[in-house]
């Protein structure tokens, strides 16, 4: 599967809630959302759902969050221009309950670990968000040429 930037995301801290917004119009999902929306709408979905089932485990998102209160980083993560980190990038997948696969230039990463799957939803079957992730920089909205293959570990 190859895969091209479907949209251009700004720099400016929104770059993960531009790239999903823009993979939901991709998705033509009915329920389509601004990055504003997003950010707000995942803030409030993890101060409601510190505790997620994700896979065969159960995630306590709160035990990520070192130095502030977990309420704290969920209005942190909730203003303009902050940037998203792993925890938004997983309650994003739950709260819409789409997969979301990212691809990465991770300095650590192999060619077998460049493509980072997040579940959504147990046994999800539709097309994943596809975003492609700049390390410690940059997301941005993907479009693939071809099928895509799902991660079967």
């Amino acid at each position: 599967m190859g895969l091209v930037l479907h949209d251009e995301t700004p720099a400016d801290g929104n770059c993960f809630f531009e790239a999903v917004s823009s993979q939901l119009r991709r998705l033509n999902c009915v329920v389509k959302k601004s990055p504003q929306e997003l950010r707000q709408e995942v803030a409030a979905f993890m101060r409601t759902n510190r505790v997620i089932q994700a896979s065969e485990v159960i995630v306590h998102l709160d035990s990520f969050i070192y130095n502030e209160s977990f309420d704290a980083y969920c209005s942190r993560m909730a203003r303009d221009g902050e940037w998203a980190d792993h925890v938004v990038v997983v309650a994003m997948a739950r709260m819409l309950q789409i997969d979301i696969m990212i691809v990465t230039s991770s300095p650590v990463s192999g060619p077998e670990s460049v493509i980072v799957w997040v579940v959504g939803q147990t046994a999800f079957q539709g097309d994943p968000i596809l975003l492609g992730h700049v390390w410690e920089s940059h997301y941005m909205s993907l479009q693939p040429i071809g099928k895509i293959q799902r991660k079967t570990t």
